[in-house]
């Protein structure tokens, strides 16, 4: 799948605005900054933010295509070398801010944050007696 994602010109992401998407990140997003093309984003909440944060793609509405075809002319018009850096904006921003290390790294400290919370310590399991 790399292989057909790399050969792309541009990625679409396109989300039915709802609470969920306000919040979470489609994993397909985190498979398109990869591959290093630019990326269209019809959504909103946390992938229009992380597009917007990358630099690596158009935003749009979702559900309105006349802004969608707005943005896929002003790729069109885009000169290769410009579409290919928002590409590389996109994979250096993954690398710099998703990378397993950083992720696993980040979730170790709020683990124990939350471990360090009065009340939030495991319970003893050793046997009493």
């Amino acid at each position: 799948m790399p292989d057909v994602l790399r050969a792309a010109d541009v990625l679409v992401v396109h989300l039915r605005p709802s609470p969920i998407a306000e919040h979470a990140i489609p994993t397909k997003i985190l498979a398109y900054l990869a591959a290093g093309r630019p990326v269209l984003c019809a959504a909103g909440g946390a992938s229009a933010e992380l597009i917007r944060a990358a630099e690596a793609g158009l935003l749009c509405e979702p559900g309105n295509a006349g802004k969608m075809a707005a943005a896929v002319r002003t790729l069109n018009v885009m000169t290769p070398e410009a579409r290919d850096q928002l590409g590389r904006n996109g994979r250096t921003h993954l690398n710099r801010h998703y990378a397993k290390a950083i992720v696993i790294d980040s979730y170790e400290r709020e683990l124990a944050a939350v471990m360090r919370e009065p009340g939030n310590a495991p319970a003893d399991s050793r046997p009493r007696g």
